[in-house]
């Protein structure tokens, strides 16, 4: 089981919103869809994750996967 931690890191570097978080990312060359990052930030569906988009935030937090998840 996992619980996301996206709120977190986000908080952890002043972005308030799930847009800015999404502006920041393309600015980086790391597009995730609004969809996609609400649906992580909110903890739904994770079983489901596309890896790449964990990739892609993992790469952007410069953090490793337990940082980004707490693994129950």
């Amino acid at each position: 089981m996992f619980k996301s931690r996206l709120n977190i890191l986000m908080a952890e570097r002043n972005i308030n919103k799930l847009t800015d978080l999404q502006n920041a990312m393309e600015k980086k060359g790391y597009k995730i869809s609004y969809p996609t990052l609400h649906r992580i930030f909110h903890g739904n569906k994770l079983d489901k994750m596309n890896l790449e988009s964990v990739v892609k935030l993992i790469n952007f937090f410069n953090c490793t996967f337990e940082e980004l998840f707490d693994i129950r």
